[in-house]
C-alpha cells in the first residue's frame, strides 16, 4: 500500500504495545459433548442449552451425588416406629421416613436426597420392631460427567480443553434417549432440541464448536441400522464444517468396518475399541467410550 509515495509488497507486520488485546479463541479447538446427566443442577445446567465448561469446577453441576430412592428389602415386625439412619456412601444431607403398614416397614420416602454420593450408602432402620432392611439407590450420573472428565484427563489438567455440553432428557428407554438426542425443533417455542442444538451454540455461548460427539450414543446400531444420532451429527457436521468423533461398536473388527461405512462423510473420525479405565464406583475396571478422551486431546492440541 502507498506510505509516503512508496509501496510495499509482501507481508507487513504492525504491532500494539500500548492498551488491552483479546485473545481469540481458535474455532477449531472448541468441543461440544450431547449426552445425559440426570443428576446435574438444572438451573446450571438446563436441558437442550449449550453451558461452556472451561475448568473442572464448572462442571461440579453436572452430577450432584443425589440419592434417588430406597428401597425395603424386608419389611421386617412389630414396628410402631421407625427411624431411618443413612450413612457412608462420601456424601451427606441424606433424609429420610418409614411408613409403617401393620407392623411392617412398607415404604421408605426421601425427604432430602442429599449431595457428594459416590456411591450407595447403608441405610439402617431402627425402632420398636425386628429385621428391617432397604438399600439406596444413586440417581443415575448418565454419560455427560464421565465424559468431561474425560476430556481434562486427556491432557493431564496442564492445558484445560475448551468444551461445550448440552444436555437431554434420559429416557425410560435406550431408544427413547436416542430420540431425545436426535432432537429437531420445538413446535411450540422454535427452540433447538437435542444435538441440533449445536447451531444455537454461537448465541448461547458465543463459540462455534468444530469438534462434536455425543460420548455412549454413537455406538449403537438399532436393529442392524445406522446410529441415529451419529446421522444427525454427520450432518451437522458436513453443515458447520465441523468434525465428529465416535465411538465404535467395541466387538469385533468387522463390526467397526460395518458402522464406519454406514457414513461416507470424511467428518467422521470412527474410534475403536473402546478403552479400559478404573471405575471407582465399581472398584473395577471398565470398557469406557473413546471419543471424549479424544475430543479433549484435540481440543487442546489445536489451541
Amino acid at each position: 500500500m502507498p506510505i509516503n509515495g512508496d509501496f510495499y509488497h509482501g507481508i507487513e507486520v504492525s504491532e500494539q504495545d500500548i492498551g488491552f488485546r483479546a485473545v481469540q479463541v481458535v474455532t477449531s479447538s472448541v468441543g461440544w459433548f450431547a449426552g445425559t446427566a440426570p443428576d446435574a443442577d438444572p438451573a446450571l445446567f438446563p436441558e437442550n442449552k449449550n453451558v461452556l465448561i472451561y475448568t473442572r469446577s464448572d462442571a461440579v453441576g453436572l452430577s450432584r451425588g443425589t440419592l434417588a430412592s430406597i428401597a425395603v428389602n424386608d419389611g421386617g415386625a412389630d414396628y410402631t416406629e421407625a427411624t431411618v439412619a443413612i450413612t457412608g456412601g462420601g456424601g451427606s444431607g441424606a433424609t429420610a421416613t418409614a411408613g409403617i403398614v401393620d407392623g411392617a416397614i412398607d415404604s421408605i420416602t426421601l425427604t432430602n436426597p442429599g449431595s457428594g454420593y459416590t456411591s450407595a450408602p447403608t441405610v439402617t432402620i431402627t425402632g420398636d420392631g425386628d429385621g428391617a432392611t432397604a438399600t439406596a439407590s444413586r440417581t443415575p450420573q448418565g454419560t455427560l460427567p464421565r465424559a468431561v472428565a474425560d476430556a481434562f484427563a486427556a491432557t493431564a489438567d496442564q492445558v484445560s480443553p475448551l468444551i461445550i455440553v448440552l444436555r437431554v432428557a434420559e429416557g425410560a428407554t435406550e431408544a427413547d434417549t436416542l430420540s431425545n438426542l436426535v432432537g429437531g425443533v420445538d413446535a411450540g417455542t422454535g427452540a433447538y432440541e437435542g444435538v441440533q442444538a449445536v447451531l444455537a451454540a454461537p448465541s448461547d455461548v458465543h463459540l462455534d464448536p468444530m469438534i462434536l460427539a455425543a460420548p455412549g450414543w454413537t455406538h449403537q446400531r438399532p436393529n442392524g441400522e445406522p446410529n441415529p444420532v451419529l446421522a444427525e451429527l454427520v450432518t451437522l457436521a458436513n453443515r458447520l464444517w465441523a468434525v465428529v468423533y465416535a465411538d465404535g461398536p467395541n466387538t469385533n473388527d468387522a463390526d467397526a468396518i460395518t458402522a464406519r461405512q454406514d457414513f461416507e462423510s470424511a467428518r467422521l473420525r470412527l474410534i475403536d475399541p473402546w478403552r479400559r479405565a478404573w471405575d471407582t464406583a465399581t472398584s473395577a475396571y471398565v470398557d469406557v467410550p473413546p471419543s471424549a478422551l479424544a475430543v479433549g486431546m484435540r481440543s487442546v492440541l489445536d489451541q
